[in-house]
């Protein structure tokens, strides 16, 4: 029984690092969500008026029309508690 668990765990190791490399290869894809990160922390001075909200204004609201300077930090199907969750983040930082 010992030597069937050893040959297990030596048969499944190399699956694991595999899986692994595969999850971080994929959260290196840039997306949205990484996108509006990014631009969040890069320069969160330049954000004047701040969209949140879900689809609606995430397809909706476009802050390119805004007279101040806007960012549209919604998405498709956003909740409300995440919508909170960045405000309270914007307006304490």
């Amino acid at each position: 029984m010992r030597q069937f668990c050893l040959r297990t765990l030596l048969f499944a190791l190399p699956l694991l690092g595999l899986l692994a490399l595969f999850e971080a290869r994929l959260r290196a894809i840039p997306n949205d969500y990484s996108y509006k990160h990014s631009f969040w922390t890069s320069r969160p001075d330049d954000i004047e008026v701040l969209v949140l909200g879900s689809s609606h204004s995430y397809y909706g609201v476009d802050p390119a029309y805004f007279t101040a300077k806007g960012f549209n930090a919604s998405h498709i199907s956003q909740s409300i508690d995440l919508d909170h969750a960045l405000f309270a983040e914007y307006a304490n930082g």
